[in-house]
């Protein structure tokens, strides 16, 4: 009987440390995640059958979903790490931020003030703005 139960893992959850920076295991397994399940939703997109007839979106683009992931990233850290209600308000206050900035300038004085929120709000509130407003 004990061949049956599976022993805790004994290894070092920490792959490569340099300094005060660790890479962990676990956070290889989130990147390779994210990417695997970004690639399989391409492939969907592309395919026929899931559309019933000619997929709208046929051609391969380089940048192909990359752009939008510094404003999610953006909106989490603004929004609270967690916290879904803050992240959908942020990720709201962000696009409001960066459309009138863009009304009035180039698109990337828009980002630049976006990543100077972010920055804000790391210095003055880490855990985010609305962290601690749900439950």
């Amino acid at each position: 009987m004990p061949y049956l139960v599976l022993k805790f893992p004994d290894f070092d959850p920490v792959l490569v440390q340099i300094g005060p920076f660790a890479i962990r295991w676990y956070a290889l397994a989130y990147i390779g995640g994210i990417v695997i399940g970004w690639l399989y939703a391409k492939a969907i997109v592309r395919r026929e059958s899931v559309w019933g007839g000619a997929a709208p979106i046929t051609t391969v683009d380089f940048h192909g979903g990359v752009d939008i992931l510094p404003f999610c990233f953006m909106a989490v850290i603004i929004g609270g790490l967690g916290n879904l209600p803050g992240t959908a308000a942020a990720a709201v206050l962000l696009a409001f931020l960066e459309g009138i900035i863009q009304s009035a300038a180039d698109p990337t004085v828009a980002r630049i003030a976006s990543l100077v929120l972010m920055s804000a709000v790391l210095l003055l509130r880490p855990q985010g703005l609305f962290k601690g407003l749900t439950r």
